[in-house]
């Protein structure tokens, strides 16, 4: 199992051999650079994104929604979920 530590820097525990680590790492690596892994994030990111619009008040994470969608609208990663949202990073204040 790999555990991630201060700065996304992977953390090899014993119960897994590092061979084995290692290998799942560049597996995951090529996953998130591969097209599937782009259209997999853009989801989950479209996903939150609805999720956290509903959260009212004090608890309502604006800069962590802006910086989402900004991610979101980016190149790197795809939605495919085109509902008609248009995730403007400056559509809250």
């Amino acid at each position: 199992m790999i555990r991630y530590g201060e700065f996304g820097k992977p953390i090899y525990t014993m119960d897994v051999p590092v061979a084995e680590q290692m290998r799942h790492q560049k597996y995951v690596d090529r996953l998130v650079k591969s097209m599937r892994g782009r259209i997999i994030i853009g989801t989950a990111l479209h996903l939150a994104i609805k999720e956290l619009e509903k959260v009212e008040g004090a608890h309502r994470q604006i800069s962590t929604l802006q910086d989402m969608r900004s991610i979101l609208e980016s190149d790197h990663f795809i939605n495919i979920h085109d509902d008609g949202d248009d995730y403007s990073a400056s559509d809250e204040s």
